[in-house]
């Protein structure tokens, strides 16, 4: 009788044991078969919205830019108008006086003759002062100031009285201005007449050091922006057309 077959059994073991060992490989097999970015379409969508709600940088920069540029100009229209302020207010207050009561605008006089008058009073002595201003075009050609001290101070008429005859002497040395002076009792009158185109502008400081009074407008000068000037100086002022 044969020897039972040993070998068979070994086989057997070593089939059993070679099923167990395959069994782990396999679930390793199966698991590295998922695909690892199977969820990275969750994960990456909060990204890209997050991407697409941003802001151009570059238009942000141009916005920026914009603005500081409205700053600019209005900064430079604040300039210029507080520079051209005062012209502009000579303006409305001319075009205030010409206007009447009815708000209808009067027709301004060409040429004639702009008086304007002021009075300063102390305890000794009066002081008054007259300018015509002619005008021709509206353009000033002439002017004559007469100044009038009435004083019981004879001293302070004497005084007046030399500073006006220096003033005098030196006129004759300034063309375009002629100035004369009289004393009557206790009236000092002053008479300065100014041709404002013939004026020697640089002679004119050796004028004002002599006590003289030196001409405030230039020749063409408006004439009512004369009036305006002199009313805000505290003068009181009227025109008349020229009598011929």
């Amino acid at each position: 009788m044969n020897e039972p077959n040993n070998n068979l059994g070994n086989n057997i073991e070593t089939l059993s044991t070679n099923s167990n060992t395959n069994k782990p490989i396999q679930n390793q097999s199966v698991s590295s078969n998922v695909p690892p970015t199977i969820n990275q379409p969750e994960i990456l969508q909060p990204q890209q919205q997050a991407t697409n709600n941003q802001t151009p940088p570059s238009f942000e920069k141009k916005g920026g830019n914009f603005k500081y540029i409205l700053v600019f100009i209005f900064l430079i229209a604040i300039l210029a108008f507080v520079f051209f302020l005062p012209e502009i207010s000579m303006y409305v207050e001319s075009k205030k006086q010409n206007t009447g009561s009815t708000g209808t605008s009067t027709k301004e006089i060409e040429n004639g003759i702009l008086t304007c008058s002021f009075e300063k009073d102390s305890d000794e002595t009066n002081t008054y002062y007259e300018i015509d201003f002619k005008f021709t075009n509206k353009k000033l050609i002439t002017s004559n100031l007469v100044t009038t001290i009435e004083s019981i101070n004879e001293t302070y008429l004497a005084t007046k009285k030399a500073a006006c005859d220096m003033a005098s002497a030196t006129s004759f040395d300034v063309t375009g201005i002629n100035t004369s002076c009289s004393l009557s009792l206790d009236i000092l009158t002053i008479s300065e007449s100014y041709t404002h185109k013939d004026i020697d502008k640089s002679a004119m400081s050796k004028y004002v050091e002599a006590s003289g009074t030196a001409p405030e407008f230039n020749y063409q000068k408006n004439i009512y922006d004369i009036k305006t000037k002199m009313e805000k100086s505290g003068y009181d002022c009227s025109i008349s057309s020229q009598v011929e």
